[in-house]
């Protein structure tokens, strides 16, 4: 992402194609998993009302209208908040922020009361929390560098991550792949819209 924005930047000194530029990069280089997981999170959250219902929207590969506006928030978001940053920093620690965001609900919160396999039955409540804390530390360490303000954000992100994943469990009884996707795309989101603060 880093590289993306410098280089268009440079090419075309036009920050919004710049800005666009590093948000389809991104894209592409998780393939749009964790966009997927966050649109079948929206789906399943708003469109069941109870746990078993809700888990069986999740199991379904369609997407419903709610995944679809997550979808567009999340990207249209990234994209106003990319093109207003004032440094590119925030590009290096946002997806490592987001990925750790992961590592730190899988420690924290259940795998769903489903058979099968997946991604959330190999990481929700079973990786080690030294692991998972050790990641935390090293984010909070370059949040540090950059200063009070940046790791008071990140400190932000972690306990709105938290919230979420309780909402989970709460709502779906447990925690899946595509929640820890979710997970990833809305630490992003927060963590770039925090560099307005």
């Amino acid at each position: 992402n880093l590289g993306a924005w410098r280089f268009v930047l440079a090419a075309t000194g036009d920050r919004m194609i710049a800005a666009l530029t590093v948000v389809l990069v991104w894209i592409g280089l998780t393939r749009a998993l964790h966009l997927d997981g966050a649109a079948d999170i929206a789906d399943a959250l708003f469109g069941g009302w109870t746990p078993e219902q809700r888990r069986s929207i999740l199991a379904d590969s369609r997407l419903g209208t709610f995944g679809v506006v997550a979808v567009f928030v999340l990207l249209a978001g990234k994209l106003v908040f990319v093109f207003g940053l004032a440094t590119s920093f925030p590009l290096v620690l946002a997806p490592v922020l987001g990925r750790t965001a992961a590592l730190y609900m899988g420690i924290l919160f259940p795998p769903l009361p489903l058979g099968g396999k997946g991604m959330g039955k190999e990481i929700s409540g079973r990786i080690p929390a030294w692991y998972g804390l050790l990641w935390v530390a090293i984010v909070a360490g370059f949040s540090l560098a950059q200063g009070g303000r940046t790791l008071l954000k990140t400190a932000v992100i972690f306990i709105m991550i938290y919230l979420f994943g309780r909402a989970l469990v709460r709502t779906l009884e447990g925690v899946n792949g595509d929640g820890l996707g979710a997970g990833v795309e809305w630490a992003e989101f927060l963590f770039l819209f925090l560099q307005r603060a």
